[in-house]
């Protein structure tokens, strides 16, 4: 299935709930050629939680808020445009679990505007 994934694309659509308490970031992946989608809804309170994709494996996710001029990792501190800087920006971390190799992956996103 992975191979046949290099040939898709995927689209994400994301809602997030800042009036929630934890703030959550609800996730809908869609990918095209037919592919399975699926839908998750996450707290943004940096707590570990696992997932079981049927893509990617079973992963470790973690996701939060911070500001983006905040930032300690050298290659996230930087390229944010002037709008985002003193924004929060959610954050997504997931690792895989039960793999040979680590997987990490981390995604950064900022409502602009």
């Amino acid at each position: 299935m992975r191979k046949g994934m290099k040939l898709a694309s995927l689209t994400l659509r994301l809602k997030h709930d800042s009036a929630a308490s934890p703030q959550t970031l609800e996730t809908t992946v869609i990918p095209s050629a037919g592919f399975k989608g699926n839908t998750t809804i996450r707290a943004l309170d940096y707590k570990e939680t696992e997932q079981k994709d049927y893509l990617f494996g079973d992963l470790t996710i973690k996701m939060g808020v911070f500001k983006a001029s905040e930032v300690d990792d050298e290659f996230l501190s930087e390229g944010w445009v002037d709008e985002t800087i003193f924004r929060e920006v959610v954050e997504k971390r997931a690792q895989g679990i039960k793999t040979d190799g680590v997987r990490i992956s981390c995604y950064c996103w900022s409502k602009c505007g």
